[in-house]
């Protein structure tokens, strides 16, 4: 559990580093234009940031009511039935 909790930590500190070094480098450059943001997260998932995404699987239980109804609306192939705390990194960060 220490672990777990250990990487967490590491993980939303690495993404507040690299957010607070897109916002350093996010102003107009020595050239006019402004230097390009992070568009997308890539999470390799572990028990924190795994949601299943098993859409693709038409049979599955997660692409069927009530998977996703909470925050999505609909059912999403996601093993959750809302975000996660990668989510909220992604939220946070601007991405």
């Amino acid at each position: 559990m220490a672990l777990q909790f250990s990487r967490l930590i590491l993980a939303v500190a690495l993404v507040r580093a690299v957010g607070a070094s897109s916002e350093v480098g996010a102003g107009v450059s020595g050239h006019g234009q402004t230097a390009p943001r992070y568009a997308r997260v890539f999470s390799f998932g572990d028990s924190l940031t795994d949601t299943g995404n098993a859409l693709h699987v038409a049979a599955g239980p997660s692409s069927r009511p009530p998977y996703g109804e909470t925050f999505f609306r609909r059912p999403t192939g996601r093993a959750s039935d809302g975000r996660l705390v990668i989510d909220f990194i992604g939220i946070s960060s601007a991405v």
